[in-house]
Order: C-alpha cells, then structure tokens, then sequence
C-alpha cells in the first residue's frame, strides 16, 4: 500500500480500469482476428488495471499486471512468444483508446507491480527510517518496459533523475538511458504491437488446423517442464518418439529488431 501510495505521489498517470475486462461480456470488446480459413478468433481476458495522462493532445497508457511473485520480461521473452499477456493487454487497451476517443494514443509502459512484503537486509546500525523506506521502493521498483521519452517517464516519477527507486529506468551522464533500461521508442513498441498480432492469429491457425504437438521451450538450462503444473497429463518424455523441446537460442537484441522490421515490411503489420 505504501509503495502505491508514493507511486500516486509521485505521478501524473491515473487509473481509468481496474479489473478490466474484455470479450463478449466483457466492458470492452473482445480482440478479434480473421484465420486463414476465414473463422473469427475472439480473444478474452482481464486486465488489473489501465492508467493514462494527456500531455499536448496525446493520450498515454499504461497497463500494470499485479503478480505475487518477481516476474520479468524482456525483447526476447515476446519475440519468442513466451510472455504476450502485458503486450496483448496494451494492444487491447490501446484499441479500444483509440476508437473511443478519437485521439492519437501512446503506449507509455507495460510494468509488473510485485505485491510483496520485503525483508530489508542490513549490516552494522540501523539505517534511518527515510533510507529504510528508499530500500523498500528499490525491492518493490516495477519490471516491465516504459517509453523511451524522459518527459513521459517524469510523469510516472517526478523524482527521475539519474535513476528511479519506483521504474527499471536510468540514465548515464550525457543524458542517455543506460544499456540496462527497460525503454522502448513509440516505433518498437508498434513493431512489437505488430508481431503480436501474427503470433497470435499463428497460435488461433495452429488451433483451428489442430496442432497438438508436445514441444516445451528449453533456453539454454532452462526448461518450460520444470514447473508446469499439465506435466502429469502431457507425460512429455525425450525418449518417445514425436517428444522434443523447441531449442530457444539467446539473440542479440540488434538480430531480433533487425528481424521485426524485416517482418513488418514484409507483411506482420496486420
């Protein structure tokens, strides 16, 4: 509660959702894609909340997940697949913006808010209260990606500079941000958009075509079966035939820019 309050504090960006939903019954409609057999996929879901500001004429949005645990993500987590959900619910948010208000519509940030009651580790004496609570707001700081625009990222934290205890943001000497901020341009954050939409209408095409084949993601030692909670049902095992891992390899965040600039001109802007 303390760290939403500083949050509130210290930003402009307001709620205008919580517990939103969207699809059929939804508050807001459903994202909707044509298959390649011309049927209709509907997506539904609920996002924990949409917040916005207005600067100049252009609305800015930001979704926020609540997790119980640290969750991450980062370019090639999307570029793979393996974590849509924060994207989907921009791209949802973001439509349906822009439809009903009329106005140009920007994403401002996808971030994931860990609710957690962290433990404080020191050496020697006490810290005062006030350096206590700055080591709570760096333990509670949100992951996710926030617009490459310092004007729109002090909207979210007047106090930004060089870095933020309240977003995965900071900035070097010259007035860069520094290789570790999670920042996107307005251009990546639509290519990113794009990509989306045709791994999603390529999951609804799998589905319709029937594709039911066992093939977790293994990056590196890393493997999807560790803790799934399906792997008493899928009974996924190497030594059968037809069982094998989707080998993911780590790339160079330039490859996979380069690659859905390539996919975007070629067509992925559906």
């Amino acid at each position: 509660t303390q760290t939403l309050c500083e949050h509130s504090r210290r930003g402009q960006f307001q709620p205008v959702g919580l517990e939103l939903s969207f699809g059929p019954d939804g508050a807001i409609p459903a994202a909707t894609f044509t298959l390649q057999d011309g049927s209709e996929m509907l997506l539904s879901g609920r996002i924990d909340r949409v917040d916005a500001v207005e600067r100049d004429g252009v609305v800015y949005l930001r979704v926020i997940d609540y997790k119980s645990g640290r969750v991450t993500i980062n370019l090639s987590d999307i570029y793979h697949s393996l974590k849509l959900q924060l994207l989907t619910y921009l791209d949802v948010a973001m439509t349906h913006a822009q439809n009903q208000l009329g106005r140009e519509v920007v994403p401002g940030a996808i971030l994931y808010f860990c609710i957690d009651d962290p433990i404080i580790k020191t050496k020697g004496e006490v810290p005062a209260e006030d350096e206590i609570e700055k080591k709570l707001l760096q333990e509670m700081r949100m992951t996710g990606m926030v617009l490459a625009d310092q004007a729109v990222i002090k909207m979210m934290d007047r106090q930004f500079g060089p870095d933020s205890d309240l977003l995965p943001v900071k900035i070097k000497k010259d007035g860069n941000f520094t290789a570790h901020s999670a920042v996107l341009t307005r251009e990546q954050f639509e290519l990113l958009r794009s990509h989306l939409k045709t791994q999603l209408i390529s999951a609804g095409n799998d589905i319709i075509d029937g594709v039911v084949d066992i093939a977790p993601v293994r990056q590196g030692s890393t493997r999807s079966c560790r803790y799934c909670p399906f792997k008493p049902v899928c009974q996924f095992d190497i030594l059968i035939e037809g069982n094998t891992y989707r080998n993911i390899t780590t790339a160079e965040r330039d490859t996979i820019w380069r690659k859905l600039a390539q996919e975007f001109e070629e067509g992925g802007n559906v």
